[in-house]
């Protein structure tokens, strides 16, 4: 969709590169490789800090693993697309931008959790089916008039939608702490 909608928008396939942060230089074959190669191996390195990191924050903080989850975890691994995003945003490449939110979230939803549950079931906790998917359902609908109707998200829809998503964060860590001092 984003590469479709750029280059209809008269977007080169460099600058495309360029918003990514990939070089617009190409690398040669084996170089390409021991790339390819570096991440396969950092990957699940790096999936094992952050798995250990997020289970130590949720222990000091006396919070359950799943408001990490849907805090620090989410932010952290968002942040890629953040960089994507706003890069994109100051070059005025809005499909670019739109594009790579609602495509990233598509995959996550659908590609992610479908590949994970195809290696082992997810449960999921009772917690997130009494608030936390109707917080995404009702933020995704908060959207929509403004794409369809306006067709613009502007400054104060922006502030408006970080303003809820501090609330969120507030209230999951909040009452993360109220349910785990009732467990403990």
């Amino acid at each position: 969709y984003s590469a479709k909608g750029s280059r209809q928008a008269g977007v080169s396939d460099e600058e495309l590169l360029e918003v990514d942060g990939v070089s617009a230089t190409p690398h040669s074959l084996p170089m390409a490789l021991a790339l390819i190669l570096a991440g396969l191996v950092g990957l699940p390195i790096g999936a094992h800090f952050l798995i250990n990191g997020a289970t130590e924050i949720a222990r000091e903080f006396q919070v359950g693993e799943e408001v990490i989850g849907l805090s620090l975890v989410a932010i952290g691994t968002s942040l890629p697309e953040f960089a994507t995003t706003l890069a994109a945003a100051f070059r005025r490449h809005s499909d670019v931008a739109i594009g790579n939110v609602i495509g990233s979230n598509v995959f996550n939803l659908l590609a992610i959790m479908g590949a994970t549950a195809m290696v082992a079931p997810v449960p999921v906790p009772p917690g997130f089916l009494a608030l936390d998917i109707w917080v995404m359902v009702f933020s995704a609908f908060v959207l929509l008039p403004f794409i369809l109707r306006r067709g613009v998200i502007n400054w104060p829809v922006g502030m408006l939608f970080i303003l809820a998503y501090i609330g969120y964060l507030i209230f999951i860590f909040y009452d993360g702490r109220k349910m785990m001092m009732t467990i403990g």
